[in-house]
């Protein structure tokens, strides 16, 4: 019953985590907070009384380049949050002491550039303070990055291709000879001679009365084709029709540019299939310029 006591503060939620990693400098101007939060107070107006929370611990910071990092006079807290305070109760003689939460832990804090030598240190605030636990500086060590078979893709806002009613024509790349498509595979961004290194897709939005795109229409994704890796950087081979290696989006509806005939925007997909070596800064499969043809009645 709330008449001889009432519920403990509640504890304080723990930190997140910021983690920044970057090819350039990194430059801390003003605060990254992941510090944990203050626990409840106690519950008032009871014959007992009732104890804080304890504080939410804090959360981690990690700060990663091969280049500088530079915390200027910035902050840097994965500070603990602090404890709730404890209420005294109604009772006569009740002179004990209060049952304050305590404090949480601190986080950890991680910086790792190209020498270990952070700028700005000394004059920025940073919780825990190097020295203390859960603070680490060191060299940056990109083999960390290495490895996973990662797929990243890109995706166009949605475009205009030109007239009304468009009918879209199957892209042309004859082997060793770039016609609609710019692309290529740098030998150590490939995946492999036989494998797929570039999956393009693309889906139709109609035209609204006003020629604006209809967002709430789109068709599903369709595979234009894909980019063979046969070798030569600069001219991988291009098919039509979805590859056999690469796992065929749950959105995708098959194969064919020409299922989007008749919506005048099109939005690209395109997803790059990178080797399990790649590096962080290695240079990956690309398309620079695809030429897309259509015909129509206008």
């Amino acid at each position: 019953s709330t008449t001889f006591t009432n519920g403990g503060g509640a504890g304080g939620g723990a930190g997140g985590f910021v983690d920044i990693t970057s090819s350039g400098d990194i430059s801390i101007f003003g605060t990254v907070d992941a510090a944990g939060n203050r626990g409840g107070n106690g519950g008032n107006d009871t014959f007992y009384g009732a104890g804080g929370g304890g504080g939410g611990a804090g959360g981690g910071i990690r700060l990663l380049t091969p280049n500088d990092i530079n915390l200027n006079t910035g902050t840097l807290t994965t500070a603990g949050g602090a404890g709730g305070t404890a209420t005294r109760g109604t009772g006569a003689g009740l002179t004990g002491p209060l049952n304050h939460g305590g404090a949480g832990g601190h986080g950890r804090i991680v910086l790792e550039d190209g020498d270990s030598v952070i700028s700005g240190l000394q004059s920025a605030a940073v919780t825990p303070a190097e020295g203390t636990a859960g603070f680490y500086r060191g060299v940056f060590d990109a083999t960390r990055f290495q490895g996973g078979g990662l797929t990243p893709a890109a995706v166009t806002a949605p475009f205009a291709t030109g007239p009304l009613n468009p009918d879209y024509l199957d892209p042309i790349q004859s082997v060793g000879v770039q016609e609609d498509f710019a692309a290529g595979i740098p030998t150590v961004g490939a995946p492999g001679i036989g494998s797929t290194a570039i999956l393009v897709e693309a889906r139709g939005y109609p035209m609204l009365p006003d020629g604006s795109v209809d967002l709430g229409s789109p068709t599903a994704y369709f595979t234009v084709g894909y980019f063979e890796d046969v070798g030569i950087e600069s001219l991988p081979l291009w098919r039509l029709g979805h590859p056999g290696d690469v796992a065929q989006a749950a959105d995708n509806a098959g194969a064919g540019i020409g299922n989007l005939n008749g919506n005048e925007f099109l939005q690209v997909r395109i997803t790059v299939v990178l080797p399990a070596s790649v590096g962080p800064f290695d240079p990956g499969a690309f398309i620079d310029r695809w030429t897309i043809r259509f015909e129509h009645d206008q």
